[in-house]
This record gives C-alpha cells, sequence and structure tokens, in this order.
C-alpha cells in the first residue's frame, strides 16, 4: 500500500486553474523529487496534500485514508508534515529551543522530547554542535536542517519539503539531500519539491510538472540522465552548479 495516493488533483487560486488532474504515489522508504520551473504548481500541489489549500476535486489518500475534509491538524496527528519554504525557523531562539517548540506544538510528551531531539543531533550533527546558538545565526543550509528537523520531531510518517535546496551553496545542498536520502531509507515517505536539477540525482521516484500537469515519471537518474539538458535549459541550473559539489556516493 501506498504511503501517500493522489489522485486527478485540481486545485484554483481564486478564479485561476493552477493544478490539472495531478496524479502519482508515493511508497514507505522513498524519496521522490518533484521538479518544476517558479510557478509550475509545487508548492500548491503539497499544499492540498497537507490541507493548507482547498482542492475542488480529485482525491489524496493517505496510508488507504482519503483525506478529504480533515484539516490540517488532522492531518499533521495522523503523520502528513510540511517543511515550507523559506525554512521560518525561529531566528531569536536557539536550536534547542525551536526543537522543544516543535515537540510542544506536535503534541510530543515531556518524556518522549529528549529522545527525540536527541535523534535530530544524530542526523544533524551540525545542530547538535550549534544547539545553544541562535537560530538567526546560523547558515541557510544549517537553518534548513533545523526546519527539517522541527519537522521531524512530530515523528512523521510523510515528510514534504517545499524547495529545499533554494538559496543553498551546492555543498549544503549536497547535506541537506543526503539527510532527506538518509530519512527515506529509515522508512520515512519525502516528497521535496525542486527548481534544482541537481536534486534528481537523490532521488528514487522523480515528477516533472509542468503548467500544473505531471508530464513524466521515472526514476530521477533516468529523467536527469536522458534530458539532461533540456531539464537544465528549463530549469536554469547552471553545469558548474552540478559539478561544484560532492556526488551523493560521498556522503
Amino acid at each position: 500500500m501506498s504511503v501517500l495516493e493522489v489522485e486527478d488533483l485540481k486545485a484554483w487560486y481564486g478564479d485561476i486553474q493552477v493544478l490539472f488532474d495531478v496524479h502519482f504515489r508515493i511508497e514507505q522508504g522513498e524519496l521522490a523529487v518533484m521538479i518544476g520551473a517558479n510557478g509550475a504548481g509545487k508548492s500548491t500541489t503539497l499544499g492540498a496534500i497537507v490541507g493548507l489549500i482547498a482542492r475542488r476535486s480529485g482525491r489524496v489518500f493517505f496510508e488507504g485514508q482519503d483525506t478529504s475534509g480533515r484539516s490540517v491538524r488532522d492531518n499533521v496527528k495522523r503523520g502528513i508534515c510540511l517543511v515550507p519554504e523559506g525554512r521560518r525557523v525561529f531566528p531569536d531562539l536557539s536550536v534547542e529551543h525551536n526543537l522543544e517548540v516543535a515537540q510542544w506544538a506536535g503534541g510530543r510528551r515531556k518524556t518522549d522530547g529528549p529522545v527525540g531531539i536527541k535523534q535530530m543531533y544524530e542526523i544533524f550533527a551540525r545542530l547538535g554542535e550549534r544547539r545553544k546558538q541562535l537560530a538567526g545565526t546560523l547558515s541557510g543550509g544549517e537553518q534548513q536542517m533545523l526546519a527539517i528537523a522541527r519537522a521531524l520531531v512530530a515523528r512523521p510518517k510523510l515528510l514534504l519539503v517545499d524547495e529545499c535546496s533554494m538559496g543553498l551553496s551546492p555543498i549544503a545542498a549536497h547535506e541537506v539531500l543526503i539527510a532527506l536520502k538518509r530519512l527515506a531509507t529509515d522508512g520515512i515517505a519525502v516528497l521535496a519539491v525542486e527548481q534544482n536539477a541537481e536534486a534528481l540525482e537523490y532521488a528514487d521516484t522523480a515528477f516533472v510538472l509542468e503548467q500544473g500537469s505531471i508530464t513524466r515519471s521515472a526514476r530521477g537518474d533516468q529523467i536527469l540522465g536522458v534530458r539532461k539538458s533540456a531539464v537544465e535549459a528549463y530549469l536554469g541550473t547552471g553545469k558548474e552548479n552540478l559539478d561544484a559539489r560532492p556526488r551523493p556516493a560521498d556522503g
């Protein structure tokens, strides 16, 4: 059974239709990457899945159950967590306090908290090193790690990540994507939406979203390998960025 299955999803902003019959599924332990240009409908897709954006038609199944009518809070409690674009950490709180706020908001018991936070420091070693540092003083890559870690303390079964490598150096983007790959290997279903074609190298499954419709789905390396120049031209990813960071095997 798929963790997430989206069927014929349509969504609008006001009178403007943004998504057209979007259909895909994600399995447990899978890192899926959805790529598309700015305005293609990637963030709208994530918002419709978690319940932030009302869908006009189509269905979203999470662990085999239709999520129609569920609130964002219900979806989070059931195991769907969204890391929004822009990271949105609390800059005046320390790394550890950011994580403690997230565990409280997610309804985790106090006795569970230290275990969850310690696990985040195992996944993101740099956060452990900077646990007392104010989040606003972290680098962009470290803030993205913190944003993901905040979602993870709620123990999600499905993690949605919006533009995880935006604004990051190639090395920082590599570290974040390697962490997402590890999370998938540990059993969490992960859907990351991206403009950056290099993210395809880390994907078990990839979807290309163009003007609100999925035009292709395959393994990430297949899409990048067969259509590398076309994907780079479409998404505006320069070859220097693809070559300037470690390969996934180096992680």
